[in-house]
Formats: structure tokens, C-alpha cells, sequence
């Protein structure tokens, strides 16, 4: 198979004489075969799905935002002058 005149690239620049065909003489090589087994498509699917990398960081987090809401209902509750809790936060 030969390839047709191609336009001019950057490796064709005069400044780079020595890479203008730089692949020609494995252009043409057919693909190499690997020689492990092929990949199941369950397992191959599996390496690409969502995945926890920090263990525990969810439960950090809202042990963290528990706490920080818990401090602002405490502070709100020494500020709440008539004690009906309107200022309190709650999270569900």
C-alpha cells in the first residue's frame, strides 16, 4: 500500500529533515497480537466504573458538617432570645 503525496507537516519543516519519515519503515507492519488471553467485557467494563478512592472521606465529610451544624444550632441557641428555636438549622 503506498500513501498518497501528503501535504507538508511539521516534521517535513526544514528545521527537522531527519523526522520527515521518521515511521516509514514500520508504517506498514500489521498490528502486533497480544499474547494474553482477551479481556472479558465485564471485566473490562468493571475497570472503568466509580470507585471510592478516599475510604471513609463520605463519612468524614458529614461527621464534619454534623458537627459544624450542631455548633452553629448551640450558637444560635445562646443567641435566641425568646428560646422558640426559629434560627436553629436542621439537615435531613
Amino acid at each position: 500500500m503506498s500513501h498518497p503525496a501528503a501535504t507538508p507537516t511539521a516534521c517535513d519543516a526544514p528545521h527537522a529533515p531527519h523526522r520527515a519519515h521518521h515511521y516509514d519503515d514500520i508504517i506498514e507492519l500489521a498490528r502486533p497480537a497480544s499474547r494474553r488471553p482477551a479481556m472479558p467485557i465485564r471485566d473490562r467494563a468493571a475497570q472503568f466504573s466509580p470507585f471510592a478512592a478516599l475510604t471513609g472521606h463520605r463519612e468524614s465529610l458529614a461527621a464534619a458538617q454534623q458537627r459544624m451544624v450542631e455548633q452553629v444550632n448551640t450558637d444560635n441557641r445562646e443567641e435566641d432570645p425568646f428560646g422558640d428555636g426559629a434560627s436553629a438549622i436542621d439537615v435531613a
